[in-house]
């Protein structure tokens, strides 16, 4: 059977102007993450630091999605769509801390690079205030 030419003409034309236009920007792989607490699965606190941990996870989020270059400060970029992900890296982050973290290292108009040295910062710094507390230097003995 054949088809009529205006049916075979409307075939065309849908599956032409359905083609995706070759100047649009592909959306980022980053933005593709709704919930960023189903990849980090651990809320960052002071008490129960699991500092460590909740690093590798992170990192390997943002290695997998091709953000690494917000946290580790190797990107030079500063353009709006490198900013546009540079906030949604610092939700990340925010969303991944506790309150009490959250209050301590956040600071408007911060890049995610600056927090995550903020939060690098604090807990490498709590880690030697612990290590001094738990092995205290030897005492001297009096002359």
């Amino acid at each position: 059977p054949l088809l009529p030419f205006f049916f075979i003409r409307s075939l065309h034309l849908s599956s032409s102007t359905m083609s995706s236009d070759p100047t649009s920007t592909p959306l980022h792989p980053a933005y593709s993450i709704s919930n960023i607490k189903t990849h980090i699965a651990i809320i960052l606190d002071l008490k129960n630091s699991k500092y460590s941990t909740w690093r590798e996870l992170f990192a390997i989020t943002a290695g997998c999605y091709s953000v690494l270059d917000h946290i580790d400060g190797t990107s030079g970029d500063n353009n709006q769509a490198w900013q546009r992900l540079d906030y949604l890296v610092l939700s990340w982050i925010y969303a991944t801390i506790s309150s009490d973290l959250f209050l301590m290292v956040m600071k408007p108009k911060s890049m995610a690079r600056q927090i995550w040295v903020s939060i690098e910062n604090l807990f490498n710094d709590n880690k030697q205030a612990r290590a001094v507390h738990n092995n205290p230097p030897p005492r001297q003995k009096k002359a």
